[in-house]
């Protein structure tokens, strides 16, 4: 409590208050003093009270953009999941399908020199299969060209032979 309102001398504890013995002038200043505490206290109350509502409703405003925002990771979470299942079941089919096709065979290599009669025209028939089907180029197959190479030895042998 603040006494500095009384003058020098006039302080006293609660055990020295007497109001019989007190002047009146010392109890004006007192009365004055104790409604001058009552009404800074009054005014620190109305103070703490509204900014006690204040933060109440901040709070509150707080913990629903909290639950939206969770709701709304949540949600999030979910489709993501889904997306992810539907992903791993796509890649599942995808390498099933993989597994289940029959592997490519090379292709004959008697289509490939069809109608070839010469040892001139198996040469110049090879070397046009050569350009097209070399591993190097784009559509090249290895598996392809090797059938070809053991046409074009049949053949060539074939033909020689005659």
């Amino acid at each position: 409590m603040d006494w500095s309102g009384l003058s020098a001398g006039q302080e006293t504890s609660q055990m020295d208050f007497d109001p019989e013995t007190m002047s009146p002038e010392v109890m004006r200043q007192q009365l004055e003093h104790l409604q001058e505490e009552k009404k800074r206290f009054a005014s620190c109350q109305r103070q703490f009270e509204i900014r006690l509502e204040f933060e109440k409703k901040r709070i509150k405003a707080e913990g629903e953009l909290f639950e939206k925002k969770w709701k709304k990771l949540e949600s999030e979470m979910r489709a993501i999941a889904t997306e992810r299942d539907r992903l791993n079941r796509q890649k599942r089919d995808f390498y099933e399908m993989l597994d289940n096709q029959p592997e490519p065979d090379a292709a004959c290599g008697a289509i490939f020199f069809k109608g070839v009669a010469s040892e001139l025209a198996l040469k110049k028939r090879y070397k046009d299969l050569v350009k097209i089907f070399h591993p190097d180029n784009v559509c090249g197959d290895i598996h392809t060209i090797q059938e070809i190479n053991r046409e074009y030895d049949n053949l060539r042998k074939k033909i020689c032979a005659m």
